[in-house]
């Protein structure tokens, strides 16, 4: 009434154009057109008059084979010069409200009329409403209008009965618009049999209710390509609950103790042969010891009995009152942190009994709640400004499923460690050089930090072990290792005595995670000769253990992250 375009207008928007008109006191306008007159208007060409296209009961196709060339360029050209778009709004037009309904699903019977008025092809469409179940405006459940279009492709009006409509330029008519362009271009029309013309159509939505407890909630990514759930294997996914699942620790135990008591039982072939034996390759014999009851005990690898298995996170109990203190969260915080250290009786105790890694529960049981070689380097990059939470989800919650490549490279880590000796004895000239398996290192000092090297080098010209840590890399076949080492950023070219060659790259990832695993196993040697420097080490230690002091440590004493809850800041 105030001759102020409202199409495309937010509630809060029209309330701002109101006060603002007020306020320049602008007149009402009441010369204004009626509904008939607004879509007579759009009707008229130079030619004549077109029907109204909601009056034609009769020759309505989804057969798109004769209509006209109606491209992109020609939606731009028409939406360019109405109200609510502009030439960043089209830019970006995955971002408008009318391309959301089109990738939604919510045009529906997108139609032809097979006559030509005045060289003009009329469309007609349905557009179901966003949020509500019938439209507020004759209580139908969608929005039915129509397109003129040219036979060059050019829009001449579109109409649609919602409020902002009138004006041709509404959310509906841009995502009918949007829904024709997308069938013209994708579709194609079978010609080569003479058949008639075959068109793909999208999926619709339905109109019936979903269960609550079927849905699934996600922020809605556009043009983004749906990442496949993994499924389910025997590698991945164990069907029990986690208190019914037997630790390998236990079933080892239960079989050491079933072959003193009864060697001959007849179960005994049943029970898993790898947690004291295969594991620890029977690196102690099992000795009995006796309690004061005099009931006979086991000492595993030669260690005194540990009758309580070492603190891992399954061990802290909830809360009792619900929302604890600020300062109860940090009183507990710091007693997981100390909980976490760890004698050398129980250090090695769990290094022998996740001496399979991976193929091992006891390996994932330990490692939970601290901070691994592998994530080194994502922790210490880490800047003050950039929020902890992902990370966080990334330590305690994100299980990456086993791609190809990580497979292949467990199976290839004994081949690589022979090729790896091999190659110090031909070309080093290194004699009696040894690799040996080796489980979870936790940090005498530090305790929640660990580390799981692929192998402890034993040198006899080194007065201290090393590291071995493989990496497996794929090479194409047109590229060098040196090639692929390069471009991935693993190394980085130096000049050593006028001649040019590669060493790891400092910044990199795999040296952070090496130079975490010499410091929890206190070696210092690697085949590159990367030695252990407290100078280098040191401000990578500190940044690490101000992570877990002040954002770590308290998700593992009151859980928020991993329940899909903000977290809270202390």
């Amino acid at each position: 009434a105030r001759g102020i375009s409202v199409c495309n207008k937010k509630k809060d928007e029209l309330v701002e154009l109101t006060e603002k008109a007020n306020e320049i006191g602008l007149e009402l306008t009441f010369d204004h057109e009626s509904p008939s007159e607004v879509v007579n208007a759009k009707l008229a060409t130079n030619d004549g008059t077109i029907p109204n296209p909601l009056n034609l009961h009769s020759d309505w196709s989804n057969d798109f084979s004769d209509a006209p060339n109606f491209s992109w360029g020609d939606l731009y050209c028409y939406l360019i010069n109405k109200k609510g778009y502009d030439q960043e709004s089209l830019k970006a037009y995955k971002s408008l409200e009318g391309y959301r309904l089109h990738w939604d699903g919510h045009v529906y019977n997108l139609e032809r009329n097979k006559n030509i008025y005045f060289e003009h092809h009329i469309m007609k469409f349905s557009v179901k409403p966003t949020e509500r179940e019938k439209t507020p405006l004759g209580n139908k459940p969608t929005y039915d209008g129509w397109i003129i279009i040219h036979k060059d492709g050019v829009v001449l009006s579109a109409h649609c009965p919602c409020i902002g409509g009138s004006d041709g330029a509404c959310r509906h008519i841009g995502a009918a618009l949007i829904e024709l362009e997308d069938t013209l271009r994708q579709n194609t029309v079978v010609t080569c049999t003479g058949e008639k013309c075959a068109w793909k159509r999208r999926k619709r939505t339905h109109n019936e209710a979903t269960n609550l407890e079927d849905m699934t909630f996600t922020k809605p990514e556009i043009g983004k390509k749906k990442k496949k759930a993994v499924k389910p294997s025997t590698r991945n996914y164990d069907p029990r609950p986690k208190k019914a699942v037997n630790n390998e620790n236990l079933v080892s135990q239960f079989r050491a103790l079933l072959i003193n008591t009864v060697p001959s039982a007849v179960g005994l072939h049943i029970l898993p042969d790898h947690g004291l034996n295969e594991a620890t390759e029977a690196i102690d014999e099992i000795t009995e010891q006796t309690s004061t009851n005099g009931v006979p005990l086991t000492s595993i690898h030669g260690n005194p009995f540990i009758q309580e298995q070492p603190f891992t996170l399954d061990c802290i109990s909830p809360f009792k009152t619900h929302p604890p203190s600020v300062d109860e969260i940090m009183q507990k915080g710091q007693g997981i942190k100390r909980k976490l250290n760890f004698n050398e009786s129980e250090i090695d105790f769990i290094e022998k009994k996740t001496r399979l890694q991976s193929q091992q529960s006891d390996w994932f049981l330990y490692r939970k709640g601290r901070i691994t070689a592998s994530k080194c380097k994502r922790v210490a990059s880490l800047k003050p400004t950039t929020s902890p939470s992902k990370t966080i989800k990334e330590l305690l919650v994100n299980n990456t499923p086993q791609s190809t490549a990580m497979l292949q490279g467990l199976q290839n880590e004994d081949n690589i460690a022979e090729a790896f000796i091999n190659k110090m004895d031909t070309v080093e000239g290194k004699k009696g050089v040894t690799i040996t398996k080796c489980g979870l290192f936790v940090s005498k000092t530090h305790g929640f930090l660990g580390a799981s090297p692929d192998g402890i080098i034993t040198d006899p010209e080194q007065t201290t072990p090393g590291v071995a840590e493989f990496k497996y890399i794929q090479v194409k076949p047109d590229e060098t290792l040196t090639d692929v080492l390069l471009r991935q950023h693993i190394c980085s070219k130096v000049q050593h005595n006028n001649a040019e060659t590669i060493q790891l790259n400092k910044n990199h990832k795999y040296y952070f995670q090496l130079y975490q695993q010499m410091f929890g196993t206190e070696g210092g040697l690697f085949y590159e000769k990367v030695t252990f420097t407290e100078a280098f080490w040191s401000p990578i230690l500190n940044k690490v253990e101000n992570f877990f002091d002040k954002f770590f440590v308290y998700e593992l004493a009151y859980p928020r992250i991993q329940l899909g809850l903000e977290r809270f800041h202390y």
